[in-house]
């Protein structure tokens, strides 16, 4: 029997290891994708996220501003019922005045 020295051994050891450390390293390279695309698809969940949050962002500032312009046309509706009212009893007032001012020229 030959006898095989132990320098031969790890010379024939040695594509063996580098194979093993290929193999290792590939491992390495395809849990590191996985990892990878895992985080891209968080990355795609919280970007999907941020437009919806926009969007009812969007929604809710156009309900704002469509509320506001409601509540001017309100406001506005509002003052024009206040003028007319005052309108009215200032000429009711005066109509009044008039008519107790007759009364009173009547009875003298």
């Amino acid at each position: 029997m030959h006898h095989v020295h132990s320098e031969e051994l790890d010379k024939m050891q040695l594509p063996l290891k580098q194979l093993n450390e290929c193999k290792d390293f590939e491992h390495f390279l395809r849990q590191e994708k996985e990892k990878k695309s895992d985080e891209y698809e968080e990355v795609v969940k919280m970007q999907h996220n941020l437009d919806q949050l926009n969007h009812y962002k969007e929604i809710i500032e156009t309900f704002k501003h469509e509320n506001e312009a409601m509540n001017d046309a309100q406001y506005i509706q509002i003052e024009k019922m206040q003028q007319q009212l005052e309108q009215w009893n200032k000429s009711h007032i005066v109509h009044t005045l008039r008519q107790e001012k007759e009364k009173m020229s009547d009875e003298h």
